[in-house]
């Protein structure tokens, strides 16, 4: 039997790491803080245990300033005492390479790796079924940093289901990545289903767009000098904000399963806007009287993060910033400005609610009483940085820029720009 304590997986990426825990017999509850040398970076009370493992595997983004490499877990449990766990090879496994989208039916792979330094070219192995392998080599590009680069390959054959995706540097296996479904035709792509049927493409409308999250940074004075030509997103319950400021959204995303089931009928009647909301958690006749409303019913495929434009479903990514972010992208938008994306969550209060874990308590957005009291699904780092990194790499390729004007936050996944010189552009 394996030593008690945790395992850490690190997305060297997304800086992402996700800690599950082994061994922990003897408690019912457990606190824990995660260190980056000798600085906090995130702390969960109260999480519940069950034979021993978490209920759910925690997740926390690490600030490109402090160290991947010095990963510190302190855990304590129905007892005065504390223990203490380091990252090391023998816990640890780091992702240092990934696939970010599939495009044209299967034909195009996208990615990133991260590397110690500059590499010219990244050997891909296409392993098509069980008995053929076809390897390639193509140039890297600069990505995020100087230790994050990203490639664009065409494939001889689409990548299909149950075939596999092998990303090697010299003699190092990077990643791998399993094709669990097959990627669509063009006839079925993103584009043309949403702009058919979601009708999201406006004439009148510039092709600059909005995401606009509602993060405590959000200043509704800056919201009035949002530029009317540009299209816009917000999210959820934006509406109670309307009391003090005259800006309302072209459109509202509202995808997560809480948000959806607890006040997704309030959204849609007082959001001002047509709303895409997720109809994984709601009759086909309940999305046809949504759709007879003028919202948009969409379908969201939980935990997955690829950017596949030939896909009718929207990858939920972790976050409904994601969803908005494909939606954009369907749009062709020429750039793409995130503000209020504070990517900081400050999360107390944990709670076990149908084998699922809850949090409660506010102070996350700009808006009092978003959750009205009730209680929330606590956000999935490991998605959300997951999703976001591959967003920049589809970005990226497809000359679609995407601009973080967040006043502040922890998001620097993204190419930074300043509020105030956008809107007076």
């Amino acid at each position: 039997m394996a030593e008690p304590g945790p395992v850490f997986v690190v997305n060297a990426g997304s800086r992402v790491v996700t800690i599950t825990l082994q061994g922990f017999n003897v408690a019912r509850v457990v606190d824990l803080k995660l260190f980056s040398g000798s600085k906090l970076i995130a702390e969960w009370s109260g999480m519940p245990i069950r034979k021993g493992q978490l209920l759910k595997p925690l997740s926390a983004f690490i600030p490109s300033v402090h160290s991947l490499k010095a990963l510190r877990l302190e855990t304590s449990f129905e007892s005065p005492t504390s223990q203490h766990y380091r990252s090391r090879p023998e816990n640890t496994s780091l992702v240092r390479a990934g696939v970010s989208s599939f495009s044209e039916g299967g034909k195009v792979v996208r990615g990133w790796v991260s590397v110690e330094t500059r590499q010219p070219v990244i050997e891909i192995r296409h392993h098509i079924g069980h008995h053929k392998v076809a390897v390639y080599y193509t140039p890297l590009k600069d990505g995020l940093d100087n230790s994050t680069m990203f490639f664009s390959l065409r494939l001889d054959e689409p990548a299909t289901t149950g075939d596999a995706i092998v990303l090697r540097l010299g003699s190092k296996t990077m990643g791998r990545h399993s094709v669990s479904s097959t990627p669509s035709s063009q006839r079925w792509s993103a584009t043309s289903t949403i702009r058919r049927q979601v009708k999201l493409a406006s004439p009148t409308k510039a092709s600059r767009v909005w995401i606009i999250g509602n993060g405590p940074s959000v200043r509704t004075d800056d919201l009035e000098r949002i530029p009317g030509r540009d299209i816009t997103f917000t999210f959820n319950r934006f509406h109670l904000s309307y009391e003090r400021h005259s800006f309302r959204p072209d459109f509202v995303v509202a995808v997560d399963r809480g948000m959806v089931l607890d006040f997704g009928e309030e959204v849609m009647q007082k959001s001002e806007a047509p709303v895409l909301i997720a109809s994984n958690y709601s009759s086909r006749w309940a999305a046809y009287k949504w759709r007879l409303a003028g919202h948009i019913p969409i379908k969201v495929r939980p935990g997955r993060t690829l950017v596949n434009s030939d896909q009718k479903e929207f990858s939920e990514g972790g976050s409904s910033v994601f969803v908005a972010l494909q939606a954009a992208f369907a749009m062709e938008a020429s750039e793409i400005i995130l503000y209020g994306i504070d990517f900081d969550f400050k999360i107390s209060n944990f709670q076990e609610r149908g084998g699922k874990i809850t949090a409660s308590g506010d102070g996350n957005h700009f808006i009092k009483g978003y959750r009205s009291g009730k209680d929330w699904f606590p956000p999935s780092w490991q998605h959300i940085g997951e999703g976001f990194l591959n967003a920049a790499v589809y970005s990226s390729f497809e000359e679609r820029p995407i601009i973080n004007a967040t006043r502040g936050g922890k998001l620097e996944t993204f190419q930074r720009g300043d509020f105030d010189e956008i809107v007076g552009e």
